[in-house]
């Protein structure tokens, strides 16, 4: 009996296990996939909070505009190729995947999991030095204080003696 008992445990162990890896392969290759072909707004649904303000956001407000669409053009579409998912913890998981796309192959790529109120996201963080947020206005004045400061400070010239 305890031998039954035991077999079925693993068993349910075994199941829960593959569900997991499959719904970390599609979550990571639907967010791979949008990205992959410059769909950024595709990606959110797959993506944790923190990349989509952090990362989804950057990419939307600071770097796609500046991408020449002939560019993005031929350089899609791209086909992503999940070559494993590896769980580390009950929250966390590694994605390894190969991208290709017209112009690059990528064969080592690696997605960061985690696992957010229940489901699996991509977790991918860039973020922007502060000056590169500010909006021009915002930038001019700080970079006019910044001069201005300067011109009030007194700086005293020292010349070093030769021996």
């Amino acid at each position: 009996m305890k031998k039954n008992l035991l077999l079925i445990a693993v068993s349910v162990l075994c199941v829960a296990c593959v569900t997991e890896k499959k719904e970390i392969e599609e979550v990571a290759y639907n967010y791979l996939d949008a990205m992959g072909n410059y769909r950024i707004d595709d990606a959110r649904p797959y993506a944790s909070a923190e990349t989509c303000e952090k990362t989804l956001d950057v990419f939307i407000n600071y770097l796609m505009p500046k991408v020449d669409t002939n560019y993005i053009k031929s350089n899609t579409p791209a086909t992503i190729e999940i070559l494993s998912v590896d769980i580390l913890s009950d929250t966390t998981a590694v994605v390894s995947y190969e991208k290709t796309t017209p112009i690059t192959v990528q064969k080592d790529g690696r997605l960061d999991m985690i696992k957010e109120d229940g489901r699996w996201c991509a977790e991918v963080i860039i973020a922007l030095p502060p000056i590169v947020e500010m909006d021009s206005t915002e930038l001019q004045s700080k970079i006019s204080s910044r001069l201005d400061s300067l011109k009030n400070r007194k700086f005293t010239i020292v010349e070093k003696k030769k021996k």
